[in-house]
């Protein structure tokens, strides 16, 4: 009798589970489900590099070997890369020169450049929206042609499952994957290119519209404020003020008063964002693996369940395979321009 009375309280409270109150998931999607899409920067911006990327098409240009909008994407890269050489540093340093063998011919970066004017345009008006406004999800991406831009699988049949290791947080904040930051930080890399080059040939005007646009980037990309989102906007942010401190220590000729004016504008409107860590979805992660990995009794109170404990040793690879339990981290970066 001592040891059924001590067994069913035992077995009543392993039979308890998790009680998932909070979808901080769409949470964190509630402002772009609010906005208007003329609000929206991310489509535009898709647009403009998508533009771009037909600028380095094989029969176009250069690299016959190219035949993937994800390998253009790369040549895209490497052509920013090449091109922001062209100003010099203001501590006299120069750049890492590309290798012989990835080097681009100079002709090909100025055929891009000169054609670049469509694309430029549909990037300066995406770096001018109040958001980025590209869905935060768990999964692929729902829109077909983010898909297609980005190289992402289509959805699966069905859903996935929710037992095993790493079930409990399968859809949660720390499954979320943003496919999409290497795009924008590669958007201001062109557009930063771009200025540095109009610096040298002495159009300041043209430079202070790309470097306004490279800091719009640097600030639409923060929102939702993901840790990995923040660092990319401060690298963007730093791309334009190394060309600020190279232009006005080496060619400040190419801007007239106006164009100073217009800059010092930019960088009197930055905010603390730009410079201080918003840790607060941190904290929802810690939260949501709280919620789906402890039961509840209904006063907060509660144990961490079998599968949390699984889970747990998934993420950090404590006595589990890492290469088949591991979670993708919740900021895993998977695409390219």
């Amino acid at each position: 009798t001592g040891v059924q009375t001590c067994a069913l309280p035992i077995l009543l409270d392993w039979r308890q589970g998790p009680n998932v109150t909070t979808d901080f998931v769409a949470n964190l999607n509630a402002r772009i489900d609010a906005s208007k899409p003329e609000e929206r920067g991310w489509p535009r911006l898709r647009e403009g590099l998508t533009t771009w990327r037909g600028l380095v098409e094989p029969e176009s240009t250069f690299d016959a070997g190219i035949t993937d909008p994800i390998a253009r994407s790369r040549m895209l890269s490497r052509l920013s890369t090449q091109a922001q050489g062209i100003l010099p540093s203001w501590t006299g340093m120069a750049r890492t020169p590309a290798l012989d063998s990835e080097a681009i011919p100079e002709d090909a970066v100025d055929a891009f450049f000169d054609s670049m004017e469509p694309g430029r345009k549909l990037v300066l008006d995406a770096a001018g929206r109040p958001i980025l406004g590209f869905e935060i999800a768990t999964g692929t991406a729902s829109d077909p042609a983010d898909r297609l831009f980005l190289g992402l699988p289509d959805p699966l049949p069905t859903a996935s499952p929710t037992s095993g290791p790493n079930g409990p947080l399968l859809d949660s904040v720390i499954s979320i994957q943003l496919p999409f930051l290497n795009s924008v930080r590669a958007a201001a890399r062109v557009l930063d290119a771009d200025a540095r080059r109009a610096i040298v040939e002495g159009d300041g005007r043209r430079a202070v519209e790309d470097l306004g646009g490279v800091f719009g980037l640097g600030r639409l990309v923060r929102r939702p404020p993901f840790m990995i989102s923040q660092l990319v906007g401060f690298a963007i942010d730093s791309l334009a003020l190394s060309t600020i401190q190279d232009a006005l220590a080496v060619a400040p000729e190419a801007f007239t008063d106006e164009d100073l004016r217009v800059l010092l504008e930019v960088l009197e409107s930055m905010d603390d964002s730009s410079f201080v860590l918003d840790l607060s979805v941190e904290r929802l992660t810690f939260l949501d693996i709280a919620q789906r990995i402890y039961t509840d009794d209904g006063d907060g109170d509660g144990r961490i369940t079998f599968e949390g404990l699984a889970t747990i040793g998934g993420l950090t690879g404590v006595g589990t395979d890492r290469k088949s339990t591991r979670l993708n981290s919740s900021h895993t970066v998977i695409s390219y321009a």
